[in-house]
This record gives C-alpha cells, sequence and structure tokens, in this order.
C-alpha cells in the first residue's frame, strides 16, 4: 500500500491539510476588527523570546522574536530558539529565507487552531545560521499539555466504585507534559493508515508507536503531514515540527500531528514484515528452499542443510561433536502430525551416538520467533548405531529399518506418539506429558577420542504432515 493511495474507512478531505497560513487567513477574516482596535490601543512592538510569547495570554499584542527556521513553506515558517527552549510557528511571507537561517519575526501574538503562532509577520535575516537537532520523544509526549481553551485529550483505563463493586471504564483525561509545539521533534512506529486528498493534494498518514495517543476516526498514535515512500505495517522514524489541529470528530479537541519537511523526514526503520505466518504448516520439501516460516534454532545451531540432494528430501547434516542442527515451528493447539524419515550411518566404532528427533520445546519468544532448545521427556527419537527408538520418553526397542515414520498428536496436555516402519503398522500409542508450544527437528552426533572420525551421518525428511484436531483439516 503505497503513500499515494487512500486507505481504511474513511475518504475525506482533512479540513486543515492546506499550509496553515492559508487556513488561518480565512479564519481571521472574521477579527479585521478586533485587530484593527489593538492597532489603536498599541503601537510599539514587544521584543521577546520564543517562551514568553507562548506563555503569555495577551493574543493581538505585537512582538517581535528571533530564532532559527525549523520549517518553511512560502507564507509560514517555524522558528525555535538556538537553545532548543521553544519554537512558534510564524505566518508571513518567507521570500529570501532557508531552513537553518537565523532570523527576526515581527507580527500579532495569536492562538490559532489551539496553537501559539505570530500572525501577519514580517521576516528578515538576522545572525549566522545554525542547526537545530530534533528532540526524541514517544507519541503520547508529542503537543504536550496544550493551550487553553483548546486541549490535547486522551483516554486511560480507570478504576471507579460502583456501589460495593470496582468497575473499569474508558476516560477521557487531559494531556500532560512540558508544552512542545513549534518544536522540531523525532518520534517512531508503526505506520496504521495512509492518506492522500484528491482535493488538495495533501498527504498525511498515522504512527502508532504503543503508547496510547488518540486520534480522530478510529486512526491511533500521531498523525504526520508528508508523503514518503512508505507501507502500512512499516515501523519509520519520523521528524518534524510538533503542531496541532482540531479533531474531525470533535472539533473541540486537540490531535497531535507532526509536520514533515519532506520525504528524508521519513526513515523506515523496519519494512512490513507482512503477514504473521500461519503455523502449524505441513511441508513436503519439495523447493531447493526451505520455507521461511521454519525457525532454525540459535545460537547452538551447528551443521548443514539441504534441499538439493534429491526432490523431496530436506537433508539434516549436523557437524561431528557439536550441539547439532535444529529447525522448528510453533504448534501450539491440538493437531496429529506424521514425519517420514531415512537415516544415513556413520559405521566407524568411534561415533558414540547418532540421533533424529522430532519434540515439543518452549517457545516461542516474540522477539524474531526465537526458540528455546528442545524440552527433554516427550517426543520421538531415532538412535544409531544400535537403531534403537524411543517414543515419549519410552524405550520401544530397536528396528533394523533406518526408513521409519513417526506420528505424534497433541491433546490437551499429553503427547501421544507412536511409530511404524511402512506407514501403515503403528505401534500401540504411549503416553507422555507435553510441555511446549512448538515441533522441532534435530540432528546430532558424538564421537570419543581425539580424532573426529569421517562423518557421514545425515537424516533425509521425505515430509512432515499436520493435521489439526479441533477441525481444522489437513495443514
Amino acid at each position: 500500500m503505497g503513500s499515494g493511495q487512500v486507505t481504511g474507512p474513511r475518504v475525506v478531505q482533512r479540513p486543515y491539510s492546506l499550509p496553515k497560513g492559508k487556513v488561518v487567513g480565512m479564519n481571521r477574516a472574521c477579527t479585521t476588527l478586533a485587530a484593527a482596535l489593538f492597532i489603536l490601543a498599541s503601537s510599539a512592538a514587544l521584543s521577546e523570546t520564543i517562551a514568553e510569547v507562548k506563555s503569555s495570554a495577551s493574543d493581538w499584542m505585537q512582538v517581535t522574536v528571533e530564532g532559527i527556521v525549523t520549517y518553511l513553506e512560502d507564507d509560514e515558517c517555524y522558528v525555535e530558539s538556538p537553545d532548543r527552549s521553544a519554537g512558534i510557528w510564524v505566518l508571513g511571507p518567507t521570500t529570501g529565507v532557508a531552513l537553518g537561517d537565523s532570523v527576526t519575526a515581527l507580527g500579532t501574538a495569536s492562538t490559532l487552531l489551539g496553537e501559539p503562532a505570530v500572525a501577519d509577520a514580517t521576516i528578515s535575516l538576522h545572525g549566522s545560521p545554525c542547526e537545530i537537532r530534533p528532540f526524541g520523544m514517544p507519541n503520547r509526549t508529542v503537543g504536550g499539555a496544550s493551550v487553553w481553551p483548546m486541549r490535547i485529550w486522551d483516554r486511560v483505563w480507570r478504576c471507579y466504585l460502583d456501589g460495593k463493586q470496582w468497575k473499569w471504564r474508558w476516560e477521557w483525561t487531559r494531556a500532560s507534559g512540558a508544552t512542545n509545539t513549534g518544536l522540531l521533534v523525532r518520534t517512531w512506529g508503526t505506520v496504521r493508515s495512509i492518506y492522500h486528498s484528491v482535493v488538495n493534494g495533501a498527504s498525511w498518514f498515522y504512527i502508532d508507536d504503543g503508547s496510547a495517543a488518540v486520534s480522530d476516526f478510529g486512526d491511533t498514535g500521531v498523525m504526520v503531514y508528508g508523503d514518503a515512500e512508505i507501507e502500512q505495517g512499516d515501523y519509520v522514524a519520523v521528524t518534524g515540527i510538533s503542531s496541532t489541529e482540531p479533531s474531525n470528530d470533535d472539533p473541540s479537541r486537540l490531535i497531535r500531528v507532526i509536520r514533515t519537511r519532506g520525504a528524508g523526514d521519513v526513515e523506515v526503520l523496519a519494512p512490513n514484515p507482512g503477514p504473521p505466518p500461519v503455523y502449524p504448516f505441513s511441508d513436503e520439501f519439495d523447493s531447493p528452499t526451505l520455507d521461511t516460516r521454519w525457525i532454525r534454532f540459535a545460537p547452538w545451531a551447528s551443521g548443514s542443510l539441504s534441499l538439493t540432494e534429491r526432490p523431496g528430501w530436506l537433508t539434516l547434516t549436523p557437524r561431528m561433536g557439536e550441539f547439532g542442527i535444529t529447525v522448528g515451528q510453533i504448534a501450539d493447539g491440538e493437531w496429529e502430525m506424521e514425519v517420514k524419515l531415512t537415516a544415513e550411518v556413520s559405521r566407524d566404532s568411534r561415533v558414540v551416538d547418532q540421533i533424529f528427533s522430532v519434540r515439543p520445546a518452549y517457545g516461542p519468544s516474540y522477539d524474531g520467533w526465537w526458540l528455546s532448545l528442545p524440552s527433554p521427556g516427550g517426543g520421538a527419537n531415532f538412535h544409531q548405531t544400535s537403531t534403537s527408538i524411543s517414543v515419549c520418553s519410552k524405550d520401544l526397542g530397536t528396528v533394523a529399518s533406518t526408513t521409519l515414520y513417526f506420528r505424534l498428536r497433541r491433546s490437551a496436555e499429553y503427547l501421544y506418539g507412536s511409530f511404524s516402519t511402512d506407514g501403515i503398522d503403528y505401534s500401540q500409542e504411549v503416553q507422555g506429558s507435553y510441555q511446549g508450544t512448538a515441533v522441532v527437528l534435530g540432528a546430532r552426533a558424538t564421537y570419543q577420542g581425539s580424532v573426529r572420525p569421517a562423518f557421514t551421518f545425515k537424516v533425509h525428511i521425505d515430509y512432515i504432515r499436520f493435521t489439526l484436531v479441533d477441525g481444522g483439516g489437513d495443514q
């Protein structure tokens, strides 16, 4: 989903998506009389710092402020103090001004769209250019405690006493924290939705970092004005001016806005990972590449994977004396699984054990879908040189064949297992406890002595098939 598309439940033209100077110019037409009365009462401009102008309640006072230009359009800009203590929106012609210039702005102190501003400004160069670095902050900090009478509001989950019972409900609360509108800031989050107005060409999107920032029309997080090459689901960092504007669904409430200065202000930190993998899934291993839903263990995995030696085989080749090589997938819920394998074993007497395992594992961690080591106990093991079989921790003796079928079934908190040499006549099922949310396939080998023997142990897995017990059918 690109940034040039209209997405989500609404296709609207935001009333404030034109440059703010133009919108405010229209809104301010009704205040001409008040402005004229002020000009008659005062003709002297008061020189104040940006912070003093923003904290003053004296709208319509003529003021002069100095600062560094951090945002620039033809008829508006943002100016920030060199010490980054405050920034303010300035409306007026910006001919001859560039980003980073030090300027003086002479105009009228105002509060427009809930944001302090210097309107009808005359802007002139003053001093040397300077670079302003952004403040980093989470979504919910953007804006801070806004200026009365319009405020940013958020919803909080609060407990209240109803008679003799405590209950929970959503309540509106005013945003808190230091006011930071007008400052150059940097925030981050997942792109939730992307919009583009075909009426005025404005583009905007919403990012959400999970800090419970509230926006409008069902969108959460912070609204960002800008046209960047992003996709829904991308995790991005955004640099721009902290700003506000009235909510479309409640004009008395302000929402947080970031005004970017170009596509370079939007950095994709992690692209959209795509839909989450569906587990468990069957695999016939008929592709030259391993399905990306398989998870390879780390950091203990040691050995090689192959899908090219024979069509329909996943070959696990562990390194001698190492932890082995293991792949797995999430297999929570109730399921039945069948695995067919053929082993090539080493006949060297120095090889102590060659083992293939299919067993439960703890996990997953949601940080990169990392699995822990397999849990001891339940599962199915094939050992060579003795070619012994164990299922769910119970020794079932030895078999002559190196082609085997294992069947495992997860039901409630138990794992049932059996094996066959022909895929038809399975031995009696035995029961064991199940302590995992994943199934892993692994191979390892150990040896005795100081010299590693020539190593030939490989396990060729023909297929793994899942059937979901809860009515999901074959996977």
